[in-house]
């Protein structure tokens, strides 16, 4: 557990080589625990190092195969690597164990629109923002979807929602 709370702290600093360094020492002194393998994984995404991530993932998924975490790095790790069925597929798996994972739905949603499967997308988009209203990325992702789908009043409103949530959140901090 110290091992992943220094690496957490690195994580913080953005010193992505130091907490690996402690999450790979973490993984040596659990190896058959799925959380070191989730953080060293996060750490490799951070790194860009997809392929490792992915292997790490893997392990993380096959040591915990209920914690939806591993699926949801897993699907944004696919996606960064252009492998978008695998993370739509991870992804779907992912919000069958948690599906009212917001942030997920939202990763999801962004696969879609990359893939310019829009309806998809605007679903995931919408589904996201319905279990929680003031997640600000989904909002903004929906709007851009909806711009992308020519639907602009339906953008014009999302984008006018998300501006008053960022404002909200400003004044917040």
């Amino acid at each position: 557990a110290k091992k992943l709370e220094e690496g957490n702290k690195l994580m913080a600093a953005e010193n992505y080589t130091g907490a690996l360094n402690e999450f790979q020492e973490a993984k040596k002194l659990a190896p058959k625990q799925s959380a070191p393998y989730i953080f060293t994984g996060l750490a490799l995404i951070s790194l860009e190092r997809y392929s490792d991530a992915e292997a790490n993932l893997k392990k993380a998924i096959e040591f915990n195969p209920e914690d939806p975490k591993g699926y949801s790095l897993l699907g944004s790790t696919y996606h960064k690597m252009r492998k978008d069925r695998q993370g739509l597929t991870t992804f779907g798996t992912g919000l069958e164990i948690e599906p009212e994972s917001f942030e997920m739905l939202n990763k999801q949603g962004l696969v879609y629109k990359d893939r310019e499967e829009l309806p998809r997308a605007i679903d995931s988009f919408n589904r996201a923002v319905e279990l929680k209203n003031d997640y600000l990325p989904a909002r903004r992702n929906l709007a851009y979807a909806l711009l992308d789908d020519k639907r602009y009043v339906a953008a014009r409103e999302e984008f006018q929602t998300a501006a008053k949530l960022a404002k909200s959140d400003e004044e917040r901090q």
